[in-house]
């Protein structure tokens, strides 16, 4: 682009000189082209960047949801196991209680006798 300007240049295109307004628009379309094309491949570049940084954002996400899916089943496990293990007290517990219940009762019967 420079190249060209500087050819204008040589070729009598002074900001002193009369204007001719054909040259004047050929080279607006030419610094309008070259600058639209330039933009045009910078957001192209920036557009796959953000698809590129979006793609492994999504990755690490994915990944993150594993690792927590896995934790989430552990601690359901570890759960079930402790509810279990509730449960298999609480029956204990009745026994032991239904036991002494038997036990002041048997008691109970001896000293009558």
């Amino acid at each position: 682009m420079v190249g060209y300007l500087a050819l204008l240049w040589a070729k009598g295109f002074r900001v002193n000189s009369n204007i001719d307004p054909q040259v004047t628009a050929f080279v607006g379309d030419f610094i309008g082209g070259v600058a639209g094309a330039l933009f045009a491949l910078a957001a192209t570049l920036l557009f796959y960047l953000a698809l590129t940084l979006q793609r492994r954002e999504f990755q690490n996400s994915l990944h993150e949801l594993r690792i927590s899916s896995k934790a989430l089943t552990a601690t359901e496990k570890h759960h079930e196991k402790t509810l279990e293990v509730m449960r298999q007290e609480k029956e204990f517990n009745v026994c032991m209680a239904a036991i002494k219940d038997l036990e002041e009762d048997w008691v109970g019967l001896r000293g009558k006798n």
